[in-house]
């Protein structure tokens, strides 16, 4: 009897007064508001980092159509220079052939 007597009593530093829950409820808030704004200065960050991005992306892009369009280019001159060429060698094959 005397153990459960031992167990019921209860100090006063185990006792959760009011003010006590509000000064902890007052503490807990202000450490949201402090979460709440480092995220909004990572998310203003992100976004920043995001806009750069997408930035460098619309200059990649412009600089491959540039590209695409001089390989392009390339090719028709390539091909226009050596179809006469290509056309010669094989007449000049055709002609041996047609000797022999």
């Amino acid at each position: 009897m005397r153990l459960i007597a031992e167990k019921v009593v209860i100090t006063t530093a185990d006792v959760v007064t009011k003010g006590d829950i509000e000064a902890l409820r007052k503490e807990f808030k202000s450490d949201l508001e402090t979460l709440r704004k480092e995220l909004k200065d990572d998310i203003g960050r992100l976004d920043g980092r995001i806009d750069g991005l997408d930035k460098r992306i619309n200059g990649l892009d412009q600089g491959v159509a540039k590209l695409e369009g001089s390989i392009s280019l390339f090719t028709k001159l390539f091909v226009a220079f050596n179809l006469p060429l290509l056309v010669s060698v094989i007449a000049a094959l055709v002609a041996l052939l047609l000797r022999a």
